[in-house]
C-alpha cells in the first residue's frame, strides 16, 4: 500500500526539508477547512457530528502493515465452553485418491455435502495423491485418474455458499506424489511386510483375512489411507494455528465416493442434531465389525481418528488380548478401529460414537463404475434401514442416474468380490445420447 508522503520523509537535505514544509502548510490549510465544517456540525448536527468530524483533523498515523495471517489473529476466537450460545466453527476435510472425481463424485458432493452444510460456513481442506493410473486390485479394475480434477471442488464450494455469507470459506489443497510416498514410508513398509511374531506368523499383515492373504498391496494401501487422512488433518491444523482458529466440529470425508444421501455434519440421526457437540458419527454400513470410511463429530474425537493410527498401531498388533481375540488380523483396518481407535475416542476423549441409520454412499472406481451394493449386506454388516430408506421411492440405478443426470449401463459383479458395480462411464453416456 502506498503511504502518504509526509509519513515517509527523511530530512536528509534542503529539498526534502522544503517538501516537508509544503506538506505541513497543506495540512494546516486542510485543518482550517475542517474547522469550518466542525462549526457547522456543532450548530446543525449536535455533538455526534462534532465527535465524528473532529477525528478527521487528527494527524494521519497509518497503522503498520501486517500480513493477513497476523491480522486474522486479531479476530475473537469463539469459546468451546460457549458453544450453545455461539456459532460452532467447523471444517470439512476430504482425503484419498480422487477416482472418477469430476465424472461421478463431484456432483454428489455438491448435492449432498455442500448444500446441507452451507449454513454452517465451514472451511474446507483436501489432501490427494498425484497418481494418473491405478492398477487392478481390491479397489476394482483400475484405470486412468485425473488427480487435478479435485481442484474443481473449490469453485463448486464457492458457488454453493449462500450469497449472504459474510466470509468466504477457506479452501486449501495438499498433494503427495507417488514417489514421495514410497520414500517417506519405505522403512515402515518394510517393517510391516517382514515382521513376524514368536510363532512365525506375520505380525502386521492380516493373513487370516482371505481378502488380504499375504499380499503387500492391501496393507500398503492402508498406509496410504492413513497418510492422506493425517496430511489432510495437518493442513487444517496448520491453518487453524496460523489464524488462531479453534474448530469445534470436523468431518473427515472420502473423495472417491458418491454421496447418495445428505451428509449434515451436525446430524446424529435422521432429523436429530447434535446441538451440544458431544457425539461422533460413523456410517451404519461397511461394519467389519465397524466402519472406518468416514467420521464427523467433535474436534477432539475426530483428531484421534485422524492422527493416532501410526502412533497406536505397534501396541495394537502386540496386544495379547487382541491377538487372542483376533489372531492373524494385525493391521486389519476395521478391527483396528474397533479394538483401539474407537475405545480411545470413547474412554480418553469421552465422546460417544453412533452409527447413522440412513447415511449412504457408494464407492466410485477409476474405471467409472459405482459399487451400488456398498450400503447393504448382512444384517451384522449394514443396518437394514439404510437400503430400505434409500430405495423407498426408486431403485438404486435410477437414483444414481438422477444425481448424475445421465444414463448408466449394466450392473455386473465385481471380480473376486461380493459387490456389484454399475457402469456409469461418461463415454457410455455420450454413446447413449
Amino acid at each position: 500500500m502506498k503511504r502518504p508522503r509526509f509519513t515517509t520523509i527523511k530530512h536528509e537535505g534542503k529539498r526534502k526539508e522544503n517538501a516537508a514544509l509544503v506538506d505541513r502548510v497543506g495540512i494546516s490549510k486542510r485543518r482550517g477547512i475542517f474547522a469550518a465544517v466542525i462549526a457547522f456540525a456543532l450548530t446543525y448536527c449536535g455533538l455526534y457530528g462534532y465527535v465524528a468530524l473532529s477525528a478527521m483533523t487528527a494527524d494521519f498515523r497509518p497503522l503498520p502493515w501486517r500480513p493477513p495471517a497476523e491480522n486474522a489473529a486479531l479476530a475473537p476466537v469463539p469459546s468451546k465452553s460457549n458453544l450453545k450460545n455461539s456459532k460452532p466453527r467447523c471444517a470439512i476435510i476430504f482425503w484419498g485418491l480422487p477416482r472418477a472425481f469430476e465424472s461421478l463424485v463431484l456432483p454428489t458432493i455438491v448435492e449432498n455435502v455442500l448444500k446441507p452444510n452451507s449454513a454452517y460456513e465451514c472451511d474446507f481442506f483436501v489432501h490427494y495423491y498425484h497418481l494418473t493410473q491405478e492398477g487392478s486390485g481390491r479397489s476394482g479394475q483400475g484405470g486412468k485418474i485425473n488427480p487435478e480434477d479435485i481442484l474443481k471442488l473449490k469453485q463448486s464450494i464457492l458457488k454453493a455458499m449462500p450469497p449472504v455469507q459474510a466470509n468466504h470459506p477457506q479452501v486449501s489443497f495438499a498433494v503427495t506424489k507417488e514417489e514421495d510416498f514410497w520414500k517417506q514410508y519405505d522403512h515402515l513398509l518394510q517393517k510391516i511386510h517382514d515382521t513376524k511374531d514368536e510363532s512365525g506368523n506375520y505380525l502386521y499383515l492380516p493373513w487370516n483375512d482371505k481378502t488380504y492373504k499375504t499380499q503387500y498391496a492391501p496393507v500398503d494401501n492402508i498406509v496410504k489411507m492413513w497418510h492422506s487422512i493425517q496430511e489432510s488433518w495437518n493442513l487444517m491444523q496448520a491453518h487453524a494455528d496460523d489464524h488462531k482458529i479453534a474448530y469445534d466440529r470436523v468431518a473427515m470425508l472420502r473423495s472417491d465416493v458418491m454421496y447418495m444421501t445428505p451428509v449434515d455434519i451436525f446430524e446424529i440421526h435422521s432429523q436429530v442434531k447434535d446441538t451440544e457437540n458431544k457425539v461422533a458419527v460413523v456410517p451404519g454400513f461397511g461394519k467389519y465389525p465397524v466402519s472406518d470410511r468416514i467420521i464427523y463429530g467433535p474436534y477432539d474425537a475426530v483428531k484421534v481418528w485422524a492422527t493416532q493410527r501410526f502412533a497406536r498401531i505397534d501396541r495394537h498388533v502386540r496386544d495379547t488380548a487382541f491377538q487372542q481375540h483376533s489372531p492373524g488380523y494385525g493391521m486389519h483396518s476395521e478391527r483396528f478401529m474397533n479394538w483401539t481407535i474407537f475405545p480411545a475416542i470413547r474412554n480418553e476423549v469421552g465422546v460417544e460414537i453412533v452409527e447413522h441409520e440412513s447415511l449412504c454412499f457408494f464407492r466410485a472406481r477409476a474405471d467409472e463404475t459405482v459399487w451400488i451394493t456398498d450400503c447393504g449386506g448382512r444384517a451384522d454388516a449394514a443396518s437394514p434401514t439404510i437400503v430400505k430408506k434409500l430405495t423407498a421411492k426408486m431403485p438404486v440405478k435410477a437414483l444414481v442416474q438422477r444425481i448424475l443426470q445421465r444414463k448408466c449401463g449394466n450392473v455386473t459383479r465385481v471380480r473376486r468380490s461380493p459387490h456389484r458395480a454399475l457402469n456409469c462411464s461418461s463415454s457410455l453416456a455420450m454413446a447413449v445420447k
